[in-house]
């Protein structure tokens, strides 16, 4: 297939690709998940078997997307399905997804008796634009493998993600850049992602934690909305602000809450932080989302017996900038024994 131009929103399924992957709240499902990515590569495989088509080629294909979506237009350079074997496939694309070259290389096998697929390994990644833009997201690399149920054996998916060089735009508050890479797991039947690791730097801080993600049961309340909940713990992280004359301030952390779908609202209900002096922090924050605007932040904290050290290295960066400044450059020695901060 080649020079072709495809409008996606004309199609039966009307453009929206992740219909098939929600529930009931319009919230996506693990396990619809896991059985759609073995189900896609089941029908590759089908296409490329051995007694059929051998080989599938796209060449210069266009994928026009719906204009509500974050991706407007997929063009499609080169791509080939290929048969490997008797239950293999090979898979290679290069594309450009709004002016970003996507490059993907799989490889799948499945044991044709018992039609299950019994290895699946994906490369994709993801060029930066090279643009010069203050609040960009850098380049990406996603590594994916698993394996399909049988038996008393769950169908499971891993994942490993990292880009480097991202910054997130603040407006007034400045930018903040960030490094992130992210180790998961998917098992059928969990009705959640395994959040083996997320590393997060950003400056000279790291944030260390593990945990999981996924929708959050409804519980039928008024005015509830379809959320993910998440729960994440920290055993080693360290925060250590670029302005700040003290040492990094290395702590543990649960922090645990929601993100709502329909206010587009992060809420962080549970956040616990013990510093390694035995100082200890409990609060809420609360980041809230609108197109085209600054992310609005909310955060509250009871500090109890702590250094003045490391309350210093809690006071954000986009909160009272000059007081802040004099703060860190100033005020030295000392304990909170208790505090309520709000920002």
């Amino acid at each position: 297939i080649s020079d072709a131009r495809i409008v996606v929103a004309a199609m039966p399924s009307g453009g929206d690709w992740t219909a098939g992957l929600r529930n009931a709240d319009g919230l996506i499902d693990p396990e619809k998940l896991s059985a759609a990515v073995f189900g896609n590569i089941n029908h590759a495989l089908d296409a490329v078997r051995e007694d059929s088509l051998r080989r599938i080629d796209l060449r210069n294909v266009e994928f026009v997307l719906p204009e509500t979506g974050a991706i407007k237009l997929v063009k499609i350079t080169d791509a080939t399905v290929v048969q490997s074997g008797p239950g293999g496939m090979q898979f290679s694309s290069k594309a450009d997804i709004d002016g970003r070259t996507l490059t993907v290389a799989a490889t799948a096998t499945r044991d044709i008796a018992a039609h299950r697929v019994t290895a699946l390994d994906a490369s994709v990644d993801l060029a930066d634009t090279g643009a010069a833009a203050a609040g960009k997201l850098g380049p990406v690399a996603l590594k994916l493998t698993g394996s399909e149920g049988f038996g008393v054996n769950a169908s499971r998916l891993t994942a490993a993600l990292s880009s480097t060089g991202s910054v997130l735009d603040l407006g007034t508050r400045g930018l903040l850049p960030a490094d992130v890479d992210i180790n998961a797991t998917l098992v059928a039947g969990s009705n959640k992602v395994q959040v083996d690791r997320l590393l997060l730097k950003t400056g000279r801080s790291t944030f260390d934690f593990a945990g999981s993600i996924g929708p959050k049961p409804a519980s039928g309340a008024v005015g509830e909305e379809p959320s993910y909940r998440y729960d994440l713990t920290s055993d080693g992280s360290s925060l250590a602000p670029s302005e700040s004359p003290e040492p990094a301030l290395t702590f543990l952390a649960r922090i645990a809450g929601v993100y709502n779908t329909v206010s587009h609202k992060l809420v962080a209900e549970q956040i616990a932080l013990r510093s390694a002096g035995s100082g200890e922090v409990l609060g809420t924050a609360a980041v809230a989302f609108v197109d085209g605007k600054v992310p609005g932040i909310n955060l509250a904290f009871n500090i109890h017996d702590m250094q003045v050290s490391h309350v210093k290295q809690l006071w954000p960066w986009f909160s009272a900038r000059n007081a802040r400044l004099w703060v860190l450059a100033n005020l030295f020695g000392g304990r909170v024994v208790d505090a309520n901060l709000q920002f």
